[in-house]
This record gives structure tokens, C-alpha cells and sequence, in this order.
């Protein structure tokens, strides 16, 4: 099963819609009022599990509403309170300031949009600008911590998975090692391109390829023969010197034979007689030239001869070799089923710890990125 990295680093972007401050005339008993705007990318973590389980976070419907549960919560306000030693400046308790600032702070949806409006009320000015900032520092702590986590979580998840099939593919190997010692057959790991050895299949196949080459050389012997058997002697030495064949004597001397004659042609042309020593010594070497292509033509025969009986035995021993092949690989195959079972199990478990770690080393990489969960912009 196929591990899919589907889950991003959450970013929220903030901005700080001019931190604004403005006078309420009394709104719900404060006079200030500051606001920042934020917005969020709902982007989670999410690794597949090999299991078909999800480590991390997923996407919910009350996704929005525990971001504004986050802003506001306890958690979130305290850590505002003691980044700005509010508790002091109000001479309260930490319990006292807590609630008091639960009554200034609201998270609001901006409707149609993924912004959310954070705000501060108070009765000073400054008052509602450090609170509002203290807040969205505090969750964009709180948030990048707790991203950061989630994906610790998720990767500490998937290691202990790697531990498991790391010990399954130990197990199986285990299977597989007496029954290559039982059969004799060695093992040979398809993904190391070191290992050239041909597998059964392989050799069966090159010794068919090897066999349909011979046989293809054997009819075409044996038409070149009948060929040579049904030509008549005066077209026999043109129909040798025309069939292409390595080696083959007859096409050169009777090439040089008709060179010959057309030099003859053109001496007659130019008028010099029969009698004459140029057409006597062509018309001797033409001779010559038309015995030797002859003798070469019963030799072309014989050669012919040989190597179609030559070629028929390999055929035959070629067949024969197939066959016990086949014979002796369909006996294998009966008793090897065990091991081609444990082969194949012990192949797909490795397989699926090689894709396990090549994603984890990509959420690796993910986590060590930086992470900025929140950010101000004016």
C-alpha cells in the first residue's frame, strides 16, 4: 500500500488590520477597542498509515470554532497575562486578571471568508492594544507548538510502523531462507541491478528465440536448394551469382564475367575482329571466368547441402533441449509452490518498508522546514 504524504503545515496569516482603535461611546461598558484580523489556511497533517489508519489532524466541520476556542481559551489568555505582567499592572490576582480579560476578548468570524476577528475592549487605550497583541502572540505560539507536535506525533506513529514491518520483512525472510536451502534455489533480489543472473524464465525464453532463429535458417536453406534443384542449367549461374549468401563466389566471378564481355563489346565496337590478341585474351579469361563459376556452383551446392544438415541437428537438438527444460521446470514449479508463496510475501512486505521509508524521510524533511503558523501584516 502506497503511503501518501496529504497533510501541509498549518499557516495562518494575520494581519493586523492596522491595530484599530476607536472610541465605542460607552459599547457594552468599555471605550476602546483594538482589533486584529486573521486569517487561516486550514491545511493539516495528515500521514496515511499503512494500515489504511490516519496519524494527525483532519479537516472537521468544527474546525473553525476550536480555532476560536483556542484564541480565547484559558490557556491562550494566561500566557497573554504574563507576557505583559497584566496581573501587575492591575495589582490582581492571576485568577482575577484571567477573568476580567475573558470579558474584553472575542474571536468572530468575518462571514463568506476564513478570517476571524480577534478584539480587545477596555476602558484604556493601551490597555486593549497590548491585551489584543498579547493575545495573537500567544496563539501563534500556542499554534506553532502545537502543529509542531501533531507532526511529531504523526512521524513518532509512523516510526513505530517502520519497527513493525522492519520485523514482519525479518520474519518473512526467515520463511524464505530454508526453502532456498531445500529447493536450491538461489535468490536473486529483482531491484539490484548487480545481480545479472538469468532467471529460468529468461533462459527458457533466449533458448525459444534461439530455436525459431535456427529453424528460420533451416527453411531458408532448404528453399535456396530447391531454388538451385528446379533452375535450368543456362540460367543456373545467374540464379547462384543472385542469391545472397555470405561468401558467395559465384555472384564475383560472374560479375567479372560480364565485365569481361562488355570489354569485349567495346573493343568489337571499335572495330577490332575476333581474331584479334585483346578479344582472344578476353575471350579466354571469360571462359576461365564461366568454368570457375560453374565449380563454384557445385561447391555453393555442397556447402549448401552440409549446412542445411548441419542447421537440421541443431534444430532438433535445440527441441530437445527445450523440452527437457520444460519437463524438468513444470516439476520445480510443483514443488516449489511453498517457495514462490513465501517469495512473494517476503517481496511485497520489503517492498512496502522501502516506500515507508522513502515518505517518512519526506515528512522528515516537512518537519524540519520552518514553521510559521501565524503572521502580521498591516
Amino acid at each position: 500500500m502506497k503511503i501518501f504524504l496529504t497533510a501541509l503545515a498549518i499557516i495562518a496569516l494575520v494581519a493586523v488590520a492596522g491595530i484599530r482603535i476607536m472610541s465605542l461611546g460607552g459599547l457594552m461598558g468599555f471605550k476602546y477597542e483594538s482589533t486584529v484580523v486573521v486569517q487561516v489556511h486550514y491545511t493539516v497533517f495528515a500521514l496515511p498509515s499503512s494500515k489504511g489508519s490516519t496519524h494527525g489532524t483532519l479537516m472537521t466541520r468544527n474546525y473553525m470554532v476550536n480555532e476560536f476556542e483556542t484564541i480565547t481559551s484559558n490557556a491562550t489568555l494566561n500566557s497573554a497575562i504574563e507576557a505583559i505582567a497584566l496581573a501587575q499592572r492591575w495589582d490582581l490576582s492571576l485568577e482575577e486578571t484571567l477573568e476580567k480579560v475573558k470579558t474584553m476578548v472575542s474571536a468572530e468570524p468575518r462571514r463568506g471568508t476564513d478570517f476571524i476577528e480577534i478584539k480587545a475592549r477596555s476602558h484604556n487605550q493601551e490597555d486593549a492594544h497590548d491585551i489584543v497583541n498579547a493575545v495573537v502572540d500567544s496563539y501563534i505560539a500556542r499554534r506553532n507548538k502545537m502543529e509542531m507536535a501533531r507532526a511529531k506525533k504523526a512521524i513518532e506513529a509512523l516510526d513505530k510502523e517502520l519497527q513493525e514491518q522492519g520485523d514482519l520483512v525479518n520474519d518473512k525472510r526467515k520463511n524464505l531462507t530454508p526453502l532456498i536451502q531445500s529447493y536450491g534455489i538461489p535468490y536473486f533480489d529483482p531491484h539490484d541491478s548487480t545481480q545479472n543472473e538469468a532467471t529460468e524464465e529468461k533462459m527458457h525464453l533466449n533458448a525459444q528465440q534461439r530455436l525459431d532463429q535456427l529453424e528460420q535458417d533451416r527453411d531458408r536453406l532448404k528453399i535456396q536448394i530447391d531454388q538451385l534443384i528446379k533452375t535450368s542449367a543456362e540460367e543456373m549461374i545467374p540464379t547462384v551469382a543472385a542469391l545472397e549468401l555470405p561468401e558467395n563466389q559465384v555472384s564475383i566471378l560472374y560479375t567479372q564475367y560480364l565485365e569481361t564481355l562488355r570489354e569485349s563489346e567495346k573493343l568489337a565496337a571499335q572495330g577490332l575482329a575476333e581474331d584479334h590478341p585483346s578479344q582472344v585474351a578476353l575471350t579466354t579469361q571469360a571462359n576461365e571466368l564461366m568454368g570457375n563459376a560453374k565449380k563454384a556452383v557445385i561447391s555453393l551446392k555442397e556447402t549448401l547441402n552440409t549446412r542445411l544438415n548441419l542447421v537440421g541437428r541443431q534444430v532438433e537438438r535445440m527441441k530437445e533441449t527445450i523440452l527437457n527444460k520444460k519437463e524438468i521446470s513444470l516439476e520445480r514449479a510443483m514443488r516449489q509452490h511453498e517457495y514462490n508463496s513465501a517469495k512473494e510475501e517476503y517481496e511485497q512486505s520489503r517492498d512496502l518498508l522501502r516506500e515507508m521509508k522513502l515518505h517518512q524521510a519526506e515528512q522528515r524533511a516537512l518537519l524540519k522546514m520552518p514553521r510559521q503558523a501565524v503572521t502580521r501584516h498591516e
